[in-house]
C-alpha cells in the first residue's frame, strides 16, 4: 500500500502550484523561513570570509519555479544603499504551509559598510523575484539591525 501511495504521489498543495497571479512575502532564516518578528529584529551574522550578511528567507505562491527563480534585494538605511544581492533561488514546496519557500538568502553588507555601527536602525529591504516565465513580484519588509550572531 505504501509503494501504491509513493507512486501515485500526494496532491500539490494549492500554494505550490503555478498561477498567473504569485504572491511572496519576505521573512528571514538560514535553515527555513521564519516570518520577520513583531519587533522587526533580525540580527546580522559575521560571515566565515569576514563579511556581514543577513540570512533572509521567502514564503511564495504559485511562482513557476522548475527552473531557478532569480532575485534581488537591497537594504537601504535613511535612504543609503549599505547591503545588496542578486541570487539565484531555489523554492521547495513545503507540504506543511503549502507554500514554496527559500531560505539561506544572503543579503550582504557592503565591506565598506561596518554594520555593527547600524544596530537598532531601520533597514528597508526592497526585493523582487522574477520567474521562468519573466513575472515579476515584489517582496519588501522593513527590519531592525539587531546585534550579531557568529556562526
Amino acid at each position: 500500500m505504501l509503494f501504491l501511495a509513493l507512486l501515485l504521489g500526494c496532491p500539490t498543495p494549492d500554494g505550490c502550484r503555478v498561477s498567473d497571479t504569485p504572491t511572496a512575502e519576505l521573512g528571514h532564516g538560514e535553515n527555513g523561513f521564519e516570518s520577520i518578528p513583531d519587533d522587526g529584529e533580525v540580527a546580522f551574522v559575521f560571515g566565515s570570509q569576514g563579511g556581514y550578511h543577513l540570512p533572509l528567507a521567502v514564503d511564495a505562491t504559485g511562482l513557476s519555479s522548475d527552473e531557478l527563480v532569480v532575485g534581488e534585494f537591497v537594504g537601504t538605511v535613511d535612504g543609503t544603499e549599505v547591503a545588496r544581492s542578486q541570487p539565484w533561488l531555489n523554492f521547495r514546496c513545503n507540504p506543511e504551509t503549502g507554500t514554496q519557500q527559500a531560505w539561506n538568502i544572503l543579503l550582504l553588507f557592503d565591506f565598506e559598510v561596518d554594520p555593527t555601527t547600524l544596530v537598532g536602525q531601520t533597514m528597508v529591504i526592497d526585493g523582487s523575484l522574477r520567474d521562468e516565465r519573466q513575472i515579476e513580484v515584489p517582496v519588501d519588509a522593513e527590519v531592525v539591525i539587531a546585534d550579531v550572531e557568529t556562526p
